[in-house]
């Protein structure tokens, strides 16, 4: 709230209470309830100033907003507050709007498999018993398929993979954490099978699929000399890397979880 609102409402209840020869300790409750309220409004105003929207740039050539930087045509761009109607008023600019969060059915947790491992399967249903496992073996782009039917569901959502194994820990940590990215490491063959935070163990909040809707449909058009667009294995690096430039980040938990095959299925490792 402005100042002026403040104290404009603040002499309203004082006058009300003048009027009516209320006891000034009967105020007591009055005004702390309008103060924690006053707080709360407070706190929501700079939550929506320092929200960045998220624009599509449909023009042909690339655009340099100063203040940002160069935007690519056909990119999606989260803007800081301060340059949005600046950039709202461009015509070739569009905001891409978040969708509405539908009420919370709790924590799904789905496992896609093309050869599901007997100890990740155990653990799962051990510690996550409303395990969801899907065969993805149709297709190279059938994994890229799920998480788009997955996203537009728009619920809090974990995803493990068919040769991790969860610990008893991994799941009561998503369920609490508030960041809306979260992921467990596992060993993967990068370097020395040091810890990997990937989407081989993750959850994602629904706020940031209601945010962020086109995400897969970015990702399943990228493609690279290894990988053709939404295939498989690019799916990790591709998305995360899509989030990153977008300012998310994940919230990397430990300790890390059993990965029973660390190495590459079909050598392209590290290479889109």
């Amino acid at each position: 709230m402005k100042p002026l609102e403040v104290a404009n409402e603040a002499q309203k209840i004082v006058e009300h209470a003048v009027y009516t020869d209320t006891p000034i300790y009967q105020l007591r409750k009055t005004m702390r309830e309008f103060c924690e309220r006053v707080e709360i409004e407070d706190k929501a105003d700079e939550i929506v100033r320092n929200t960045k929207m998220r624009y599509y740039y449909a023009g042909d050539s690339p655009v340099t907003l100063i203040g940002f930087g160069v935007i690519e045509p056909g990119q999606v761009v989260r803007i800081p507050a301060k340059l949005s109607e600046q950039v709202a008023k461009h015509p070739e600019f569009t905001p891409v709007k978040p969708r509405r969060i539908p009420k919370s059915k709790g924590l799904r947790v789905v496992c896609p498999y093309t050869n599901l491992r007997k100890e990740t399967r155990e653990a799962l249903e051990r510690y996550a018993p409303q395990v969801e496992f899907v065969d993805v073996s149709s297709d190279e782009q059938a994994l890229w398929r799920l998480w788009k039917e997955v996203w537009a569901d728009c619920q809090d959502t974990v995803f493990v993979e068919h040769d991790i194994v969860i610990h008893e820990g991994v799941i009561p940590a998503f369920e609490n954490c508030k960041d809306v990215w979260c992921t467990f490491a596992y060993p993967y063959a990068f370097g020395n099978n040091d810890p990997y935070h990937g989407t081989g163990c993750v959850r994602f909040r629904a706020e940031l699929m209601a945010d962020f809707p086109d995400l897969w449909d970015i990702v399943g058009k990228m493609s690279g000399p290894h990988h053709p667009p939404g295939h498989w294995c690019s799916l990790d690096g591709y998305s995360q890397v899509t989030l990153w430039a977008a300012e998310y980040h994940s919230h990397q938990h430990d300790p890390a979880c059993k990965h029973l095959d660390p190495g590459n299925s079909h050598g392209c490792l590290g290479q889109f």
